[in-house]
């Protein structure tokens, strides 16, 4: 489980982050959902929490 803001934290640690980082991330993570459900991959948004990739689906994530 990951929140928003600390993907935003990970991705723009050189301090430059955008204005509007959480919803260039939030489309950012509907782009890269489209393409991983191609490969029967899921994230999905745990409301209040964060974001997760279904268990059944991790094996086919690529370590």
């Amino acid at each position: 489980m990951v929140t928003y803001e600390t993907l935003v934290r990970v991705l723009y640690a050189d301090g430059r982050e955008p204005h509007d980082a959480k919803a260039t991330m939030k489309v950012t993570l509907c782009k890269l959902r489209k393409k991983l459900s191609r490969h029967g991959i899921k994230i999905i948004c745990v409301y209040g929490m964060g974001l997760k990739m279904l268990h059944e689906t991790r094996s086919k994530a690529p370590s």
